[in-house]
């Protein structure tokens, strides 16, 4: 119904595990974690029309809706784990991080990525280092700086990208280690697909602290307090706890993408009205009056 179905290639991603045609669907998609922070509830997009369903992640998602009286939200997991898995065989790098980065309504968040570089060169870490840039700063002038450094640049290309998930899904399995700079889903996903995985949110150099992001962004693009980040950070401390097990975090980030409540294939089509034409014409009438109010005043 909404244009944003489509971003990230999330009802792409459907359609193929469907073995249907891409179109519309009778509900709103969840896209990217949602960490539900006090009142985020509010800001998440939902469909006017009371029988067209959100489709969230995980039972956490639902429990916060239904306890603000929205109770049309079901559960199917994130369109991450409906991919299936890319076989091919990589010659593996070692290290790929997953910087902060500029916001899509050009909030930005002042990341210095020459500290960046100089911080990774003296962890651990061996060199053969990647970085995967968001599409907003995948720009010459920040290019050119870590392909001087040597390092290989990934970008997944914009939300619009109907290639984007399988494209990171690709990047993620091209490596050993991942590291992210700020709560993101890549981090989900990089447990999901069992690869060593590591949030950094601060760092050091020459003793010196420095933060990655110079401001926190919430779902309402305000900069978010120091107790949303403290409520943040407490929440996914499990995450944070470097003497946490990788399977122990595994098992978090799974509840997160929602593993448990992965649908079948008729469920899918069932669920999103690709079965019934009566859903079929009203979602493809609400996708087209969406689109061009989107590409009105939005985009």
């Amino acid at each position: 119904m909404f244009i944003d179905n489509s971003w990230y290639s999330h009802r792409k991603i459907f359609a193929d595990y469907c073995n249907v045609k891409n179109k519309p669907i009778f509900g709103t998609i969840q896209h990217g974690w949602i960490t539900f922070l006090k009142n985020e509830w509010k800001f998440a997009k939902l469909s006017k029309l009371k029988k067209a369903s959100f489709f969230c992640w995980n039972y956490k998602i639902k429990k916060n809706f239904k306890r603000n009286k929205i109770s049309n939200v079901i559960c199917i997991g994130a369109p991450f784990i409906y991919i299936k898995k890319n076989k091919k065989k990589f010659k593996k790098r070692n290290l790929l991080i997953f910087p902060c980065h500029s916001d899509n309504r050009n909030i930005k968040k002042l990341i210095n990525h020459h500290q960046n570089i100089i911080y990774y060169g003296q962890t651990n870490y061996e060199p053969n280092y990647s970085v995967c840039l968001f599409y907003k700063d995948n720009k010459k002038e920040i290019v050119d700086l870590y392909l001087k450094n040597n390092w290989k640049v990934f970008c997944c290309g914009n939300r619009y990208n109907q290639t984007f998930l399988y494209k990171l899904q690709e990047t993620i399995l091209r490596h050993k280690n991942i590291v992210v700079n700020e709560f993101t889903s890549a981090y989900l996903y990089s447990l999901y697909l069992k690869k060593k995985t590591k949030i950094v949110l601060n760092y050091k150099i020459n003793k010196k602290n420095y933060n990655f992001k110079n401001s926190w962004v919430n779902i309402e693009r305000k900069t978010m307090t120091k107790n949303q980040i403290k409520e943040l950070k407490n929440q996914y401390k499990i995450f944070l706890n470097d003497k946490i097990s990788q399977n122990k975090k595994r098992e978090l980030a799974l509840y997160e993408l929602g593993i448990q409540h992965k649908k079948s294939k008729k469920e899918i089509i069932n669920l999103f009205g690709w079965d019934n034409a009566y859903k079929q014409l009203i979602a493809y009438i609400w996708f087209v009056i969406n689109f061009f109010l989107y590409r009105l005043f939005i985009k």
